[in-house]
């Protein structure tokens, strides 16, 4: 029996319909419980404007407690490290179906915190799978078509398929389109943010 061996490559894009906002946050304070209650007071209120305007609870990604130090050049001139408090720190994500209304309903209510987040607005799928199983079935055809071409050139005649054997590496399931600038989402409850349409 006889075989070739091709490489099919696949491509799929879908316009994104959820978005994802990713905050993170810090409070610091010299005493460890101060700052960690700060932290806390400040996701608290993220959640709660966030599920008042019927967007949702975030979720939390990461929390970190740390030891900040400054450097304090003496009179010697050399520098030494002192103590400049505990930094608690949150990452946090929330993602929901995309419309440029809610978005700007998220962001409107991310902005009238007195927290004032680090964020950075992703936008991808709501079923990446979906995506999955297209990238794949286009990449077989594409094996496909590449086969049946060299068997052509050869004056034969394609047979059945053997094997499969395929690499599969999770392929990007964000946007390239970034929103940037926080600035922009923390000036008033009222700030203006520019409809787009993300690739």
């Amino acid at each position: 029996m006889k075989t070739i061996t091709v490489k099919g490559v696949g491509t799929a894009s879908r316009r994104p319909d959820q978005v994802t906002l990713n905050l993170s946050l810090e409070a610091k304070d010299e005493d460890y419980e101060a700052a960690l209650e700060k932290a806390s007071a400040d996701v608290n209120e993220l959640s709660d404007v966030l599920c008042a305007a019927g967007i949702g609870k975030p979720r939390t990604l990461s929390y970190n407690v740390r030891t900040d130090y400054r450097s304090i050049r003496g009179e010697d001139g050399n520098y030494s490290q002192k103590f400049d408090g505990y930094v608690s720190s949150y990452r946090l994500s929330l993602s929901f179906g995309f419309t440029m209304e809610r978005l700007k309903t998220a962001l409107g209510a991310l902005s009238g915190c007195s927290a004032k987040p680090e964020i950075d607005v992703a936008f991808g799928l709501s079923d990446p799978a979906a995506l999955d199983d297209e990238l794949l079935e286009n990449a077989a055809l594409n094996a496909k078509v590449k086969a049946a071409a060299l068997c052509r050139a050869m004056g034969k005649e394609l047979g059945e398929l053997i094997s499969i054997d395929y690499d599969w590496t999770n392929p990007q399931q964000f946007s390239n389109t970034r929103m940037e600038g926080n600035a922009l989402f923390a000036a008033n409850p009222k700030c203006a943010v520019a409809d787009i349409d993300p690739e």
